[in-house]
């Protein structure tokens, strides 16, 4: 039984488009919604003789009053990496329904397929007869759900897209696909409006069945929901037709199948690519089928993986076993896998932070879960910044920070958002972004015990080594990943990072004379950083503290840079504990739950180690900010970050960051 309380549950979660959740209690509580908040609604409703129950989503689309049937009360919701079980039970049935998200970042092809499964069991126990009715919307097809959509059949089931498609015509951060066809796999699919659908099943009427005399949407140009019956062919209106693919099934048992063409899913420098299911010639069609046939077996796997991962990390703790099993999906969905000619692409979205993708810094943090489950992950996540390095577009001597907004990537966004160019220098992360490429190559190779990877790149790599060289000892005035704060002048923790960074370059090319200044560095470092029982935020700057997470490579690639700080610094960190985490620094309350997990690695005492992930599971199992895994929050409230009190959204959810809570675990 899963203790955690969620602060969002993975229901249907792939990619950053394909990515549905509920963000409550209970599952019936409210609409499913995507990650961005906005409503992505799935339905679900049993019958156990004459009773009806609803057990998934909210049966109005609450534009006008109606009263909710009786739910059948929930008893327990398990996440598990790849597979959410919830549980309902009353005096007269017990209903499990399961989510199966094949996300295997050991097996790619399967990983890549955008194709998830529901399944249910029911016991009456009074044996009557069980029947159970799913729908799922079309708005999940669109990014304005004025838009129409236009409804198919295919030999599988139906499927159901915008009418007007104008594949990868947008990027943004709070968006969502409006391309594509979401398709039911069922042979016994229909189509027809969410309202009229679901009352005639609780009715017990025929799935055809026209309702009259119902209520309007209250727009003038409204006609009464649910009078028109909808079949493939048409094209009717999101908003006023409510149009939903939905599946009855009677039985002890069933399951059906949901997936989402995307047709082409990233610009990438002008070509647009394919999923990765897509690399040995298979079509969308030939993956539903493959996916179809291979049911139990990949649901074996879905098992079996999920084992693996949660026992690993059962070794640091229970509650530390549960945050993975929460964070894995959303880690790996801010992602999207494909490939171009030169094989696999991971590509990241900065979700609600700006949107950009093949973010450097978001890499770096959410890195230790894909070192540890596949590391050719990480090398997809890094080629299209070494891809953009090597053109004339960039032509600085520090790395890039993005290749774009997601899905388009042509060049870096941040930083050029004004044609301004003190602006745009203004706005880089020079050290920041040097260090953390070759921090990630170096694990890559050390994970892969090959450093193959590291020459390929070795001309890049070598010329930001030399700038670290040249300007990391002691940072200028400029930006980090935690950039949020502001800019920070001779920067402690970001110092660390280039040390051990310019540590990596001389080990994986051979150059003593780099470790022999990394070294020289780290001592110069621990002079002139030591305060009294702590290290400064930033040089010279007398009673500040920071939190030095970037430490954290030195200890797990056993550099001994800065082996003689992890005890000094750990004990402090206990010392600036609280219920929901430690601050990043003596500035205010902002923390960063991925920077908390990583600091705990600091620590030798096992109990301080538990008492600081503990503060993280507190974190997310009390928030109030209901929505996929926020990183960004108030360490006092536990509440997410907002960036003014007068903005409507907050920032930082659904973050492929939450990955970097594995790092425990290398």
């Amino acid at each position: 039984m899963t203790k955690i309380r969620p602060s969002a549950v993975p229901l249907m979660v792939f990619d950053p488009y394909f990515s549905i959740w509920s963000f409550a209690d209970s599952l019936y509580d409210n609409s499913t919604k995507h990650w961005t908040g906005a409503r992505n609604a799935m339905t679900g409703i049993v019958r156990c003789g004459s009773n009806v129950w609803k057990f998934m989503g909210e049966l109005a689309d609450r534009e006008y009053y109606y009263c909710e049937p009786d739910s059948i009360k929930q008893t327990n919701v398990l996440v598990n990496p790849t597979i959410t079980e919830y549980t309902f039970e009353n005096e007269i049935l017990l209903l499990k329904v399961r989510f199966i998200n094949p996300v295997l970042a050991d097996e790619l092809l399967i990983m890549s397929r955008p194709l998830g499964y529901i399944e249910y069991e029911a016991e009456s126990k009074t044996g009557e007869e069980v029947e159970v009715y799913f729908d799922i919307s079309a708005e999940i097809a669109v990014d304005n759900y004025d838009d129409n959509v236009k409804l198919f059949s295919s030999e599988l089931g139906i499927y159901c897209g915008k009418a007007v498609q104008n594949v990868l015509n947008k990027s943004g951060d709070a968006v969502r696909i409006d391309w594509g066809y979401l398709h039911l796999l069922d042979e016994d699919a229909y189509f027809c409006n969410g309202f009229t659908g679901r009352n005639n099943f609780v009715l017990n009427k025929p799935v055809d069945l026209q309702m009259e005399n119902l209520p309007t949407d209250g727009r003038e140009d409204s006609v009464p929901c649910g009078t028109k019956i909808l079949n493939a062919g048409d094209e009717v209106s999101v908003h006023t037709d409510n149009p939903v693919m939905a599946v009855r099934k009677k039985g002890s048992y069933g399951r059906i199948a949901i997936a989402y063409d995307d047709i082409k899913c990233i610009d990438y420098f002008g070509k647009q690519l394919d999923s990765y299911y897509k690399i040995n010639g298979d079509s969308f069609v030939d993956m539903c089928k493959k996916a179809l046939d291979e049911f139990e077996s990949v649901k074996e796997k879905c098992i079996v993986f999920d084992k693996n991962l949660t026992d690993k990390a059962k070794i640091i703790s229970d509650k530390y076993a549960e945050i993975i099993s929460l964070s894995y999906r959303q880690a790996v969905a801010a992602h999207k896998l494909c490939f171009d000619e030169e094989g696999l692409l991971f590509i990241s979205k900065e979700c609600y932070s700006d949107g950009c993708a093949a973010t450097v810094d978001v890499t770096y943090p959410s890195m230790p879960l894909f070192l540890l489950s596949n590391p050719e992950l990480v090398k997809g996540m890094l080629k299209p910044i070494f891809k953009y390095a090597n053109t004339d577009m960039w032509d600085f001597e520090f790395a890039p920070h993005d290749v774009g907004i997601y899905p388009i990537l042509n060049k870096q966004s941040y930083g050029y958002e004004k044609d301004d160019p003190e602006w745009t220098i203004s706005r880089q992360m020079p050290i920041e972004e040097c260090g953390n490429m070759l921090i990630c190559t170096f694990a890559i190779c050390k994970a892969l015990g090959d450093n193959s990877y590291a020459t390929e790149n070795k001309d890049l790599l070598l010329k930001w080594g030399e700038y670290l060289v040249m300007f990391g000892k002691d940072p200028g005035n400029q930006l980090c990943t935690d950039d949020f704060n502001g800019h920070l002048d001779r920067n402690c923790n970001l110092s660390i990072k280039a040390i051990i960074a310019i540590y990596a370059c001389g080990e994986l090319f051979g150059i003593d004379e780099y470790k022999k200044i990394a070294e020289e560095y780290a001592a110069w470092w621990k002079e002139n950083a030591l305060e009294n029982d702590h290290y400064r935020m930033a040089f010279g700057a007398d009673n500040t503290w920071s939190i030095k997470y970037n430490m954290v490579w030195d200890k797990i690639f056993e550099f001994g840079l800065f082996n003689d700080v992890y005890k000094t610094e750990s004990d402090f960190y206990i010392s600036k504990l609280q219920k929901y985490g430690i601050p990043l620094d003596s500035r205010g309350d902002v923390a960063k739950n991925d920077w908390v997990i990583w600091v705990s690695a600091l620590c030798d005492d096992k109990d301080k180690r538990d008492a600081i992930v503990e503060s993280v599971w507190n974190m997310v199992n009390e928030t109030k900010t209901r929505v996929p895994i926020t990183d960004h929050y108030d360490v006092r409230t536990a509440m997410q970050w907002r960036w003014a009190e007068y903005y409507t959204w907050a920032g930082f959810q659904n973050r492929s960051v939450v990955g970097g809570f594995a790092i425990l675990m290398l």
